[in-house]
């Protein structure tokens, strides 16, 4: 069913030691999540990327990181990254296409990360990691729009123009032929 949900165009964040252990001999972790299993215990607790550095375990965290795994992007997977890493050994949080979807698969507990502001920070990445595009959320809604009213109100409704993305709407925009799905959108673009 996960599978299904990712390939369809879902959002996925996934979150726990032996989570790679678990899934090792399994086709969902290297072609959904796009990892490869290295062994069951990372002996390093310090996860990094540029500009941010924690622990796992320690002050108010949960405590309870013992079999935090150790994975690697698997070779097949051409649109895996790594968000963060254990110091010196590889992904610790990584982030993976599968069909329509992203998912974002954390080898540690989130949980386990020493820091409130450390956690807020880690949740922001992944969220923005896991976000649909601004191309992504347009083609759902022409496609709400031909077949399902309910939903393509509730993405208008949800819809916002900011200054960051309002060149990419333009951009989408002056590529469709019918605009009739993206009338709210552009009313909102005159009004910028």
């Amino acid at each position: 069913m996960l599978t299904d949900y990712v390939n369809t165009g879902g959002r996925l964040i996934i979150s726990g030691q032996d989570v790679g252990f678990a899934l090792r001999r399994s086709t969902f972790l290297k072609q959904v999540l796009g990892a490869k299993f290295v062994k069951d215990k990372s002996d390093v607790k310090t996860v990094s990327k540029e500009g941010l550095s924690f622990e796992l375990d320690g002050g108010d965290s949960a405590n309870n990181q013992r079999w935090p795994d150790v994975i690697s992007v698997d070779e097949n997977a051409s649109s895996a990254t790594v968000l963060y890493s254990y110091e010196g050994q590889g992904p610790a949080i990584m982030t993976n296409v599968h069909g329509n979807g992203k998912v974002v698969y954390m080898a540690f507990g989130f949980e386990g990360i020493n820091g409130e502001s450390n956690r807020r920070a880690v949740m922001a990445d992944m969220l923005v990691a896991a976000s649909a595009t601004i191309t992504e959320k347009l083609d759902r809604m022409e496609w709400a729009y031909h077949s399902n009213p309910h939903a393509y109100k509730a993405m208008v409704r949800n819809f916002k123009i900011t200054a960051e993305n309002q060149e990419d709407v333009e951009i989408y925009l002056d590529g469709k032929s019918d605009k009739s799905p993206f009338r709210t959108v552009i009313r909102s673009l005159m009004r910028k």
